[in-house]
């Protein structure tokens, strides 16, 4: 696998600072209903939000889950039978079997 090296440009990051993050969390908020019936807030941490906006964007909330609580979302992957790891999730199908 060839490692990516190329760093991304400061105007393309999704932060607070540029405020490009927003982009994040009104995609998350736009599809309804909302898990829970939460709004995400812009004050709010969105690093769980970011995860499931990037299934929304990709068309899989079915395999990455919607949910903005990080506990939450680990609880939803464990039902699923998908593994977590400190680096994210981790279908079962590509954990190995002891």
């Amino acid at each position: 696998m060839q490692r990516r090296t190329e760093k991304t440009p400061p105007q393309n990051r999704f932060n607070e600072s540029n405020g490009k993050f927003r982009q994040i969390i009104d995609l998350y908020n736009s599809v309804k209903p909302l898990p829970r019936g939460y709004a995400v807030q812009y004050n709010d941490h969105w690093c769980a939000t970011t995860t499931s906006a990037a299934g929304i964007k990709a068309g899989c909330s079915d395999l990455v889950g919607r949910e903005y609580s990080r506990e939450e979302l680990i609880a939803w992957a464990k039902k699923k039978g998908i593994a977590w790891t400190v680096y994210g999730f981790v279908h079962s199908a590509y954990v190995e079997k002891a």
